[in-house]
């Protein structure tokens, strides 16, 4: 290899510099070409003035999210989940071991993501979670939304977390978010297995891990794909 090649061969060290910067949180989120896009999505925080909207989506979705969200699980109604989502978003908010958000598209909560028992010790990681409300179901609105969460998370600060690795507890029946986790670049963490308790029986959920390199690193090989704008009421067929 001449000086040439040498000085034009991209590094590990670059390669890496410029996945970071792709995955700056107010960037567009990749999809594959043909997928159904809902634009403007975004991630934000729970407020009063969504009381109404988010009991309602979770009214709708019980029977889908009751298998996999303990709070519900139990039996807890739709207002009482609201209630401890405000409280939990504002600790977090507080005490910043925690990111909560909802997804709204075009004004429409369709779910919710969150990063939560963010530790800063040798290791900066936080265990991600998400669902999304049962109309909205199979319209890509959970590949965006971890999409977007995962860019917070990976981002440096002030713009986000600067986390090392992101750690997601899935349950091995529940198909899609293993497909999403998979499509994300998670690997199976078999160490940090646990059961999780939903409702009366304890369910063993497999962990899986991102970390900001191999991250970074994806997001440079990724090819560049078309975004198409379309309305909440096309997809939904409202």
């Amino acid at each position: 290899m001449d000086d040439k090649q040498r000085r034009t061969r991209p590094t590990t060290g670059n390669h890496l510099q410029r996945g970071l910067e792709a995955v700056k949180p107010d960037q567009p989120v990749s999809v594959r070409a043909g997928e159904p896009v809902a634009a403007p999505y975004k991630l934000r925080p729970l407020t009063e003035a969504d009381r109404e909207a988010f009991i309602a989506l979770v009214d709708k979705s019980l029977d889908h999210l009751s298998p996999w969200l303990p709070v519900l699980a139990d039996g807890t109604s739709a207002e009482a989940f609201y209630e401890q989502e405000r409280e939990r978003s504002n600790e977090a908010e507080r005490t910043g071991n925690a990111v909560r958000l909802i997804a709204e598209c075009r004004g429409t909560i369709v779910g919710s993501f969150a990063l939560t028992n963010i530790t800063r010790g040798l290791c900066f990681q936080a265990d991600a979670s998400w669902w999304i409300g049962k109309p909205y179901l199979r319209r890509k609105y959970a590949r965006r939304g971890l999409g977007l969460l995962l860019r917070r998370a990976f981002a440096n600060a002030p713009d986000g977390l600067g986390l090392h690795r992101v750690m997601a507890t899935i349950a091995p029946d529940n198909e899609p978010s293993l497909r999403l986790a998979k499509a994300y670049g998670f690997a199976r963490y078999e160490a940090q297995d646990h059961h999780l308790r939903l409702g009366d029986a304890w369910v063993r959920h497999h962990c899986f891990v991102a970390d900001a390199f191999e991250y970074a690193i994806r997001e440079v090989k990724r090819p560049p794909r078309a975004e198409t704008s379309v309305s909440l009421e096309r997809e939904t067929g409202t």
